[in-house]
């Protein structure tokens, strides 16, 4: 599409990750206008329940979730500053205001996530640095596909793929927009939000989960 790009690895969950990365960054471009921070997850593989996840698991997990974006922030932040103009984008999760039972390290990570962006978006007030969360609900990834029909499979839906979708949000998980999400919805929201056309929301927790959870915020 005629832009540069480079692929930069590291990992942000320590210290000399993060710093690499920021290095690399910085060798190629000289700073960064908008941050986007997608990196994080949960430690533990499936749905864990509550006393399940033990206080290593929880630590290892904000540190994924959290203490990376602290760390790129850190680093970032000034030079947008010096320039007048930034945009950070931290990707949440619907389970940050609706958690279950099950992963709770994630959904209290990610909850403390938007505790961050607020008071973030404050400690850069009148920057021009706009900080915000982007809550995704339930969205078509490879992984989340194949645990829908495996479902689909238990419950003898078919194969068909669009029955398979419509039963899941009408009969197991129901949505008010009856789909699940695609990437493309959560690219969306975050290019209105890192474009000039949002530069009048900076503190907020955008959801785009097809009407999943019962409150505003």
């Amino acid at each position: 599409m005629g832009v540069e790009t480079i692929a930069v690895v590291g990992d942000l969950s320590t210290q000399a990750g993060a710093d690499a990365v920021v290095q690399d960054v910085m060798k190629a471009f000289g700073g960064l206008d908008i941050l986007v921070n997608n990196a994080g997850g949960k430690t533990m593989e499936g749905n864990p329940l509550w006393f399940e996840v033990s206080a290593a698991a929880w630590l290892a997990t904000y540190d994924q979730n959290v203490g990376a974006i602290v760390r790129l922030c850190h680093q970032f932040v000034p030079g947008m500053k010096a320039q007048g103009w930034g945009r950070i984008i931290n990707i949440g999760s619907g389970s940050s205001t609706h958690p279950t039972v099950t992963i709770p390290d994630y959904a209290s990570s990610k909850a403390a996530l938007n505790a961050l962006t607020v008071s973030l978006s404050k400690a850069v007030a009148g920057t021009g640095i706009t900080v915000n969360v982007v809550s995704p609900g339930s969205i078509l990834t490879p992984a989340l596909e194949e645990w829908i029909r495996d479902v689909a499979r238990q419950r003898e839906w078919g194969s068909d793929w669009d029955t398979i979708e419509r039963r899941f949000v009408t009969e197991m998980f129901p949505l008010p927009v009856p789909r699940i999400g695609r990437v493309e919805d959560i690219g969306a929201v975050v290019a209105l939000v890192a474009s000039p056309k949002g530069s009048y929301i900076t503190g907020a927790n955008l959801r785009v989960d097809g009407g999943h959870a019962a409150a505003t915020n």
